[in-house]
């Protein structure tokens, strides 16, 4: 299992990392580069751009071939897998903090900045006994992190799975009896699946990742656009 994690840096459109994600752009899928248009949103297009590139990144050194020679398809719940490899992969962007993780098992990450966020969404998100126990949290931070730990952990499965969004959030509960979500890096099981929470990975932000698998890696590789670009190069 690898797991990098890279953080944009950089708000002019000029800036020295703009001109690096300019390079990367004509490597991107045709169709993210049409849906790269339609973005207006200065982040959301470099997002989008870096979290494609990184994931080709990771393939092509994993498996040493050229980027041209990655094929991709979507299953009927549009989650991308890697034809004729048995190789899987899965990335997450939030704010301004991009992940990626690889695995030779189906595998899912999510990484969400902690923000305001509202009671009838985690309704929506949560299972009864999550629910149970988010409302019991004493204190705003508290409750704040743990219906983030709960949200990353419960989406990072469903994208594991294959389903994403496709499955209703409140009908996976991801709190157990044997395992209620506990603190610091646990891993605990979720049907099938492992799920480890990464916490301090970056200030404010909770990730977590599902593998089927418990031997998750210790440590997550932190990388800059401009080691990104010179990586991707290599396999262009």
């Amino acid at each position: 299992m690898n797991i990098v994690l890279l953080k944009l840096e950089g708000g002019s459109p000029h800036d020295e990392m703009n001109r690096l994600i300019d390079r990367l752009i004509p490597h991107i899928t045709p169709e993210k580069y049409k849906r790269l248009d339609r973005l207006r949103k200065h982040k959301e297009r470099q997002r989008l751009v870096v979290a494609d590139i990184l994931v080709r990144s990771l393939l092509c050194r994993k498996l040493g071939q050229r980027n041209d020679e990655l094929v991709f398809r979507t299953n009927e719940y549009g989650k991308p897998y890697l034809k004729g490899n048995p190789v899987y992969f899965n990335v997450s962007h939030s704010g301004n903090i991009v992940v990626a993780a690889v695995d030779d098992a189906p595998i899912g990450i999510d990484i969400e900045r902690m923000r305001e966020w509202d009671m009838d969404v985690a309704r929506l998100i949560c299972a009864p006994r999550e629910w149970d126990m988010l409302t019991c949290t004493d204190g705003d931070r508290a409750r704040q992190e743990r219906f983030f730990t709960i949200w990353t952990a419960k989406e990072s499965c469903l994208k594991a799975i294959g389903m994403g969004f496709g499955m209703l959030p409140s009908l996976l509960e991801i709190v157990t009896e044997t395992a209620a979500v506990p603190h610091g890096d646990p891993v605990w099981s979720v049907d099938d699946y492992y799920v480890k929470q990464y916490s301090g990975v970056e200030a404010g932000y909770s990730m977590a990742v599902c593998a089927q698998h418990a031997e998750f890696t210790k440590q997550v590789e932190y990388i800059t656009v401009e080691q990104l670009t010179h990586r991707f190069m290599i396999y262009r």
